[in-house]
């Protein structure tokens, strides 16, 4: 097990040498920067660089302009350039991203076997990817929309941001805490360099965060959903034109009806129907806007589909 708490040895890291100069390092780059973004990639660049990190990705809550929060990646940065975004950056990450944020999780160094379903991890493995650690970090200054999106896609919300390293090899805990007191020091550059925003710059839509309520519902992603059927299973699919009430007239919802058992989750039912996600997604909002299904997640909690049919 690979679970190391770190709180106790936060002092090794005046230990570590090159954490001062990168520190210096941190206070010019940040002089000519426009964006908060450009200092989450260079701290995910200068971790990659110089402390044997092989992935890092900063990962934020972001509000909608409905007001819906969710995680969202600002930045990736990879060791070795070959690799695909996709092993690092999909639905499982982005689902360990929000439990990490909704319980505030300091940094801690976990085997990827220990935090992530078999599927992932073995994929992880395969690119040598062995361990992780996330740095979390808060603010009550304003984190601005990406830098990547109009400004009509993100509203500006208090900071809650987490750096995820993947790593080959586990790090001391020495370099694990002076990884945490980099990204801390970086919030207080972005403070002070005006790359975050006062509350006061906010508009009227700015929804209510002061609590993790909605970052717990949208840290669910639409794989790990759990849909169960609504309706009696007798009414399955009928194509009998005589039952022409209940018939599921969509081929894909049909083949996704006839595959939920209450069990499996969104991830695993388009894998047994062959179906890709996107497809499987549709199916299921036509088996939700007929009211033949309820959602839930893995605690066994109702969900609510609007969040996920924004279109609905």
């Amino acid at each position: 097990m690979y679970h190391r708490g770190l709180g106790d040895n936060s002092f090794q890291v005046t230990n570590y040498s090159r954490q001062p100069v990168i520190t210096v390092q941190l206070f010019k780059a940040a002089a000519n920067m426009q964006h908060i973004d450009e200092l989450f990639l260079w701290l995910a660049q200068t971790m990659v660089q110089s402390f044997k990190v092989q992935v890092a990705e900063m990962w934020a809550v972001q509000a909608g302009p409905t007001g819906k929060l969710s995680v969202y990646l600002r930045t990736l940065v990879r060791e070795d350039t070959t690799l695909p975004p996709y092993p690092v950056a999909n639905e499982h990450v982005a689902a360990l991203v929000g439990n990490l944020l909704s319980n505030r999780n300091d940094y801690t160094l976990w085997a990827v076997g220990e935090i992530f379903s078999s599927h992932q991890s073995s994929l992880l493995r395969r690119y040598g990817l062995n361990f992780c650690t996330s740095h979390f970090v808060s603010s009550s200054m304003l984190l601005p929309g990406a830098s990547t999106r109009s400004s009509a896609e993100g509203i500006p919300t208090p900071l809650m941001a987490t750096m995820l390293l993947f790593l080959q090899q586990p790090l001391p805990a020495h370099t694990l805490a002076a990884l945490h007191q980099m990204t801390e020091q970086a919030v207080i550059v972005a403070e002070s360099r005006g790359l975050l925003l006062a509350p006061s710059t906010t508009s009227d839509r700015l929804p209510a965060v002061s609590t993790l309520t909605a970052l717990q519902q949208t840290g669910i992603t639409p794989a790990q959903l759990i849909p169960h059927r609504s309706e009696d299973a007798r009414l399955l699919m009928s194509s009998n034109p005589l039952n022409g009430s209940v018939v599921i007239t969509d081929k894909a919802a049909r083949r996704l009806y006839a595959a939920i058992d209450g069990h499996r989750n969104m991830d695993e039912l388009r894998q047994s129907t062959g179906m890709e996600m996107k497809e499987a997604f549709l199916a299921l909002q036509i088996l939700w806007e007929q009211q033949r299904i309820q959602l839930y997640n893995v605690e066994g909690q109702s969900v609510d589909g609007s969040q996920f049919f924004a279109n609905s």
